[in-house]
């Protein structure tokens, strides 16, 4: 965890100052996947072991909730970099986390 905290401080000084959207999304990803992963592994403890049409079933509904997250989203945001990070950390965030708790929590 405190790897995932420094690494996530140290990306995130940078983020006031370059107003690049290419690095927001990447550190908005990069902030989403380390938040979930500690999550996932602390909290939920996903396993992939499962039946084809179950998998078939979590893909489908995976990308439905990334999707809505970021297009949804869009429009709702102010069109700011900042924005931009907030907005693929959710996605980075729920395709790590959230998603495995909703496989789990319904045992698909």
């Amino acid at each position: 965890m405190p790897l995932i905290v420094f690494t996530l401080l140290i990306g995130l000084i940078p983020l006031f100052w370059l107003t690049d959207p290419t690095y927001s999304k990447a550190f908005g990803i990069l902030a989403g996947y380390g938040c979930g992963i500690y999550i996932e592994k602390t909290y939920i403890g996903f396993e992939i072991k499962t039946t084809l049409i179950k998998k078939i079933i979590r893909i489908i509904i995976g990308l439905a909730g990334l999707l809505l997250i970021k297009e949804g989203l869009k429009p709702l945001l102010p069109d700011h970099h900042l924005f931009d990070a907030l907005r693929y950390s959710l996605v980075g965030f729920y395709g790590i986390a959230i998603m495995p708790l909703i496989i789990k929590r319904y045992n698909m």
